[in-house]
């Protein structure tokens, strides 16, 4: 297979840093890690990332991937989730609506 490029470096880096917070995250919340939705949707990424990873280092070819390329877009609602903090800002407001449409196209 090809050697793995930077920006593979990159994105294993982070989903281990993801996993490491949510690792911590569950060890915090313990059984009531579930209940929030921001939870849920981080322990959805992190497992997306990771089996990406692994099919990556697998070496399945691209065309079998274009299912998890399109998961790993919803890495996007990590942005999402920091933006909300400012939500009092109209255009900040604008533009998560648009994210949010673009997602409505996409799935």
């Amino acid at each position: 297979g090809t050697s793995p490029t930077w920006t593979q470096y990159v994105e294993a880096v982070c989903i281990a840093i993801f996993g490491i917070e949510l690792a911590l995250k569950v060890f915090a919340d313990g059984k009531t890690f579930h209940r929030k939705l921001w939870n849920v949707l981080d322990a959805m990424i992190v497992a997306i990332g990771v089996v990406g990873i692994i099919l990556n280092l697998a070496g399945i070819g691209k065309g079998a991937l274009v299912v998890i390329e399109k998961l790993r877009l919803c890495r996007l609602l990590r942005l999402v989730r920091v933006l909300k903090l400012f939500t009092g800002l109209k255009e900040l407001r604008r533009l998560i609506q648009m994210m949010a449409d673009c997602f409505k196209t996409l799935f």
